[in-house]
């Protein structure tokens, strides 16, 4: 019986240095980081929103001369001008399926050429800014994710207007967004919002309807009628400005800044006792009033910025996206977001920190092939996030990305992918094995195709046998296309 229980006291001794020596191993469940959203950010004259990643729609053109070109192009299968090949889904459309072509190759508008061409755009994820954070989280698109005209027998009372009909579609044959832009599972997770189309923002007149995807509403970005304007971070004609994605571009809105116009839901009004609600527009400079931007009879497409309400609990369908401010700085970012238990208000200026997926106070660890080395997720306590200095153009097909070095560092990783999400099947790892090794040539990349960047230090260590290396965070992402 003593030998026993000596035996016994040595296994236990053995087990307690093992999980001293290799926290990795850990006891008890990990903990996910998790991000907390916050509402706008006001610091002086710049406004920061957090965003998230939620949805896809058709964004990224595929340029003629890739691979991905000649693939769609001799693709068989389409339906209803849709496709998947490959995991990735595609839609291709003709200069006669635009909004409105009759300035194409114009200076400020997209070159069509030949009505019988064929132009393929790849859906990418959907970026929207948090205008509200909380349990319920109130969202805009960051960019103008389509563009639109008024139609000229178009109703003037929003309940029956063609565009709401448009963002509240669930008809894929009609390429309604809410049916092409989100998921059955992702559409279970907005959530349908009484919404209040007002004559004066106390509300004298109302025709309010129920609605899963809209426009705001005219006084929501007006600062000098509404505070809820500025809650939301539009306190100037700057703060409204919009960039089109490339599919909206190519639907017709006008793009010469670099910035487009934008509809939104106009004030209604009375005319001889008939009630009034259209569309009212912000141009691409950002201006806005109820005297400036135009009426609903505007005839020449404008983008589609969508707004929607999401349920915050549900964390499976979307993802932190990181940061945009008004005077053009975007910080991307792609991590699990956690259980969200309420958002809060922002007091300062907005510091989120990229969330490192799996990140935990128990570091995990799996132990890669062969080699005796087994890998942590954790974050060493020396390493810093670094930075990615650069990403350069380096020849045909080729780019060199430059990290920040960091002193404590034995080396860094770099990843690369054609996917936001870093998608396994798509993105690629480099391994820079010494400190002052900072820099990285990446050849045979795609033609036309748009790369994102991550880096992050790691730090070797070795218990017994057995060679640790621990990983800092990722840095900010970058992105380069490639030509």
């Amino acid at each position: 019986m003593r030998n026993i229980l000596q035996r016994m006291g040595t296994v236990f001794l053995a087990v307690l240095l093992v999980c001293t020596l290799c926290p990795e191993i850990g006891v008890g469940s990990a903990q996910a980081a998790t991000v907390t959203l916050k509402d706008p950010v006001t610091d002086g004259n710049t406004v920061t929103w957090d965003c998230v990643w939620f949805g896809s729609y058709p964004q990224m053109e595929i340029l003629p001369g890739s691979s991905e070109y000649t693939a769609l192009a001799s693709a068989s299968g389409w339906s209803n001008d849709e496709i998947r090949i490959s995991g990735e889904k595609y839609r291709r459309v003709r200069k006669t399926d635009a909004e409105d072509s009759t300035h194409s190759g114009e200076a400020g508008y997209y070159n069509w050429g030949s009505v019988s061409d064929w132009h393929y755009f790849r859906y990418e994820p959907m970026k929207w800014r948090v205008l509200e954070a909380g349990n319920e989280l109130f969202l805009m698109a960051d960019e103008a994710v389509d563009a639109k005209n008024i139609l000229s027998n178009d109703s003037n009372v929003w309940m029956n207007h063609s565009l709401r009909k448009f963002l509240n579609s669930t008809s894929l044959e009609q390429h309604g967004f809410l049916a092409c832009a989100f998921t059955t599972e992702e559409q279970a997770g907005i959530i349908q919002t009484d919404v209040e189309n007002q004559y004066t923002p106390d509300g004298i007149y109302n025709l309010p309807t129920m609605d899963k995807v809209y426009l705001l509403w005219g006084f929501e970005l007006d600062e000098k009628f509404d505070d809820t304007a500025v809650q939301h971070g539009f306190l100037s004609d700057a703060h409204r400005i919009c960039r089109p994605t490339e599919y909206a571009k190519a639907m017709g809105v006008y793009y010469g800044t670099g910035s487009c116009g934008w509809w939104s839901r106009m004030l209604a009004y009375e005319d001889g006792g008939t009630p009034y609600l259209g569309v009212y527009g912000v141009d691409e400079n950002g201006e806005f009033g109820y005297y400036e931007g135009w009426y609903y009879d505007e005839q020449d497409p404008q983008g589609i910025r969508p707004v929607l309400h999401l349920d915050a609990s549900a964390d499976s369908i979307y993802s932190y996206a990181g940061t945009v401010s008004s005077d053009g700085t975007s910080n991307e970012d792609n991590a699990a977001m956690g259980n969200q238990t309420g958002g809060s208000s922002n007091t300062g200026t907005s510091n989120v920190n990229n969330a490192n997926v799996g990140n935990s106070s128990q570091n995990s660890s799996i132990t890669s092939g062969g080699n005796n080395d087994r890998i942590s997720s954790g974050v060493g306590s020396e390493l810093k996030r670094i930075k990615i200095k650069s990403v350069a153009a380096s020849g045909n097909r080729t780019v060199k990305v430059t990290v920040k070095r960091d002193k404590n560092a034995s080396g860094y990783q770099i990843q690369y992918s054609t996917s936001k999400k870093f998608k396994k099947k798509k993105t690629k790892t480099i391994i820079l094995k010494k400190n002052k090794k900072t820099s990285k040539v990446i050849k045979k990349l795609q033609t036309g195709k748009k790369y994102y960047f991550r880096a992050r230090s790691f730090k070797k260590s070795k218990s017994g046998g057995t060679i640790i290396r621990t990983y800092g965070k990722w840095s900010k992402i970058k992105t380069k296309m490639v030509w």
